[in-house]
């Protein structure tokens, strides 16, 4: 499996300030299910890159679109990586 580096602007505690910062489409947020479970009802967020987990979270976006460019460059960047990276 690769790794994917994320270099974030914006940290907080905060699942709420994350959600906003999302929804606002600053990026993505890194927040427990249960704080955008109504925004993934109304596909206000999308989860992306689903098949990498952080232990019980998951990454989400502020739109499909995002999402599909988010996965297209992950492929992208798993079939040019190494073995082990």
């Amino acid at each position: 499996m690769a790794v994917v580096r994320v270099n974030a602007a914006l940290y907080s505690n905060s699942a709420i300030a994350l959600r906003k910062a999302a929804i606002a489409g600053l990026g993505l947020a890194l927040v427990p299910r249960y704080a955008v479970a109504d925004d993934l009802a109304t596909g206000q967020l999308v989860t992306v890159l689903p098949r990498n987990r952080v232990p019980s979270r998951t990454l989400f976006a502020p739109s499909t679109r995002a999402a599909a460019q988010l996965d297209q460059k992950y492929a992208s960047l798993s079939t040019s990586l190494p073995n082990g990276c």
